[in-house]
């Protein structure tokens, strides 16, 4: 019986602990970093637009965090939808226009790829 009880509460140590750093992998600051990184190599910013587009995301994807949190899907989409219409409007006061369309292209291609692996759910329907 002892040794059931110490398996049992390594086993859910380790599950806990395995939670817990999965939430810590994908934090405002990480996406925020990981975006800004790509688009200093893919759209050529540089360091003033940075710290900027940096601190824009940051802003939006702090935000987008507080409405995880949120039960009600139509009013959490509306707030998702308007978080996004801040940032682009901010983006478009640092980017220049070839900046920002090649960012919305990168978005909209994005959007596709995470839709089309949604739709998948690795089985094929037919």
């Amino acid at each position: 019986m002892k040794t059931y009880c110490k398996i049992v509460g390594l086993l859910s140590i380790l599950f806990m602990s395995h939670l817990s750093v999965a939430q810590q992998r994908n934090t405002p600051g990480k996406r925020a970093k990981h975006q800004a990184d790509w688009m200093y190599k893919h759209l050529g910013i540089n360091d003033d637009q940075y710290s900027k587009v940096y601190d824009i995301i940051l802003k939006s994807a702090s935000e987008n965090e507080d409405v995880k949190g949120m039960r009600r899907s139509r009013i959490k989409q509306n707030a998702k939808v308007k978080i996004a219409h801040e940032r682009d409007h901010d983006l478009k006061m640092v980017l220049s226009a070839d900046q920002f369309a090649d960012f919305k292209n990168h978005v909209a291609d994005m959007k596709q790829k995470r839709e089309r692996r949604n739709n998948t759910n690795g089985y094929n329907r037919y």
